[in-house]
């Protein structure tokens, strides 16, 4: 006797009465199979396995230091198997780095390949000996060699697939993620989503498939499949298909900015039925990454997504904050012959002792978000003493501010509250905005400082930052007691470089001289700025690659932006005027190239001009006790100045 069936695809089938027909539909593999026993197909293999995983599950957890934190969310769909998604997140601690760890896997036809990737796909890629010097190699051999273990034990682990989106999170600072098929991570950065993985559909690789004997069809069903079975081009496992299918990734990486606040990962039942924004924007509006991951689980669900739904949520904490756990650097991936190790780094550990002097001498950092597009990270007093005066600290371009100002900061602090900005485009500052003029810096860091009640302050600006800290005391001069410009042509005009002021006269040059992106420029940028410092010839270059990376590797022409805009259009006529209520120092030191002559320094009846010889642009960071002593004498020792200009040989 037949009986007539209507299939998933609402056309009927006839079926022996004798056999109970199961059509296994899955939203990747549609197969049809037929059984003797009229009894649960999937409960007998659930028995034979053990106990059934729960229908869902979540759970949450954060980063050593409590910075980073992760929620997720599974819920198994309305098809009829059991649940077939798998994840991984958490953090752990290796070779001196923390590496945050997520992924999202969503089995096919059982969940046999799934589990052994949230088991063993982490772990091949961190074993890989390149990993540390080439994540991308290391990421691209792991998959290969874990789906090769996979269809190795096909017949334990059955002829089911996956797909997978990994993510690793290198301290905080370095993201890789590497995908096949269509599960998906997405970036919020400023808001905006980023789709960080590549959807790998049969009809993007339809010529891939085609040229390995495979074929893309529609039927059954809508939806394109390879061989008219699996929805998706590359895949773990699949043996009857891997003639026809990749299992090679597609691998992206990033530096995590301080505007890239979420991170969302999940399974193609979450992305069916809501775009990438859409999912940035609910978990963005809700703090809690946990209660984020539901939400959107719980909204797919709403939206009547039918397939397993899995979902994690990554959150950086951004309020004020400590952020020196965030400040590691990962080495340079460019040449492996020149570049320093990923497990050790020489700035780096500067870096740390710079970290450590700043906490030393009572500071903490701090996140402000000026709600325009622009994010601003300044290192503030921990406790703020009343009885003491404010001072503002301004380094230049090049290192961070914790290398300008490590060696003075512990000083200072006995005797002002101290502030010490990240200019835009430097450590964790940043602005979507399109101003580069000095300007817009001084707007900026003055809207930080009223954040922390900061009314009145002295300024010292070095370099690029005496451009900024001469446009604070000429927009808000109620506001600065005293400023001292280090090291800054805050006199030049536009025309001084086609007249051949400077010994560089091509700006563009100067750019990339002032960025530089290869240890020749910075052996260059050295020269310029160092008197008789080392020999540069004999630095190696895998030292100068590793503070590259570190410092000058990211926002490369947002940076270049701020160097092109110094000139534009600058006259002496039109520069803004430093009243006279204000006192002004300006420090100049001698014999370097980028110095300025003594013909365009023009000094007011309310400055005294300091001319230091036998040094170089760098003169904070070659003679750092001697530029202490000067700004002692001048902010501590001398509360007011001579009615008359002072020039020390």
């Amino acid at each position: 006797m037949w009986e007539s069936k209507l299939s998933p695809f609402g056309y009927p089938v006839l079926v022996p009465a004798c056999f109970l027909h199961y059509w296994i539909v899955d939203s990747k593999f549609v197969t049809a199979e037929f059984k003797w026993d009229a009894g649960d197909l999937f409960g007998t293999v659930e028995s034979l396995r053990g106990a059934r995983r729960s229908a869902s599950s979540s759970g949450k957890g954060r980063s050593h230091e409590g910075l980073i934190k992760y929620g997720f969310s599974l819920v198994k769909g309305k098809a009829n198997h059991p649940m077939e998604d798998y994840h991984v997140a958490k953090f752990m601690q290796t070779r001196g780095h923390e590496l945050g760890l997520f992924a999202i896997y969503d089995g096919h036809l059982g969940d046999s390949v799934p589990a052994y990737l949230q088991k063993h796909l982490f772990s091949n890629i961190l074993n890989e000996e390149e990993f540390w010097v080439n994540p991308d190699l290391s990421i691209s051999k792991a998959y290969e060699s874990t789906d090769k273990a996979i269809l190795s034990n096909s017949s334990d682990l059955g002829r089911g697939g996956s797909t997978a989106v990994t993510a690793i999170l290198i301290n905080g600072r370095r993201l890789w993620v590497a995908n096949v098929g269509d599960s998906r991570a997405v970036l919020s950065r400023g808001g905006q989503a980023v789709q960080m993985s590549t959807d790998h559909e049969p009809n993007m690789e339809r010529g891939s498939i085609e040229h390995r004997g495979g074929f893309v069809s529609n039927m059954p069903g809508d939806v394109p499949r390879v061989n008219g079975q699996l929805a998706v081009s590359r895949a773990f496992g699949d043996k009857s298909l891997k003639s026809h299918l990749r299992s090679d990734p597609d691998i992206k990486d990033t530096t995590v900015k301080v505007i890239d606040d979420v991170l969302v990962l999940a399974s193609d039942g979450l992305w069916k039925v809501m775009n990438n924004q859409e999912a940035i924007d609910i978990a963005r509006r809700i703090k809690d990454p946990l209660k984020a991951a539901k939400q959107l689980t719980a909204e797919a669900l709403k939206r009547d997504s039918k397939d397993d739904i899995s979902c994690i949520v990554v959150r950086e904490r951004r309020d004020e904050k400590n952020l020196s756990g965030l400040n590691a650097t990962w080495p340079d991936t460019s040449d492996t012959k020149t570049r320093m190790t990923g497990c050790f780094s020489l700035t780096e550990s500067r870096n740390w002792c710079y970290r450590s002097a700043f906490r030393r001498a009572g500071l903490q950092s701090a996140i402000t978000d000026l709600q325009d597009g622009t994010v601003m990270h300044c290192w503030v007093p921990k406790d703020r003493v009343g009885s003491r005066p404010d001072l503002l600290l301004i380094h230049g371009l090049g290192a961070n501010a914790l290398w300008q100002w490590g060696d003075v900061v512990g000083r200072f602090a006995g005797h002002f509250n101290v502030y010490v900005p990240d200019l835009l485009f430097f450590g964790y500052s940043f602005t979507a905005r399109p101003e580069r003029c000095e300007s817009f810096h001084a707007q900026c860091i003055m809207r930080v400082m009223e954040a922390h009640s900061v009314r009145r302050m002295s300024v010292v600006g070095l370099s690029y930052g005496g451009f900024i800290g001469y446009s604070i005391a000429a927009q808000y001069p109620a506001a600065v007691e005293s400023l001292v410009i280090c090291c800054a042509a805050v006199c030049m005009e536009e025309k001084d470089l086609k007249d051949g002021v400077f010994r560089i006269s091509d700006l563009e040059e100067a750019a990339e001289i002032l960025v530089p992106q290869t240890p020749d420029r910075l052996r260059e940028l050295m020269g310029f700025t160092l008197y008789r410092g080392p020999p540069l010839r004999l630095i190696p270059s895998c030292i100068l690659n590793d503070f590259i990376h570190a410092m000058c590797a990211d926002y490369v022409e947002e940076k270049r932006d701020l160097i092109r805009a110094i000139p534009r259009g600058r006259k002496i006529s039109e520069l803004p005027k430093i009243t006279q209520t204000q006192k002004a120092r300006t420090l100049l030191y001698l014999r370097m190239a980028f110095s300025f002559p003594m013909a365009i320094v023009h000094i007011g009846d309310n400055a005294e001009l300091v001319v230091v010889k036998d040094a170089g642009h760098a003169f904070n960071v070659q003679k750092p006790k001697e530029f202490y002593m000067h700004l002692k004498h001048f902010l501590i020792d001398r509360p007011s100045l001579p009615q008359h200009n002072h020039q020390k040989p």
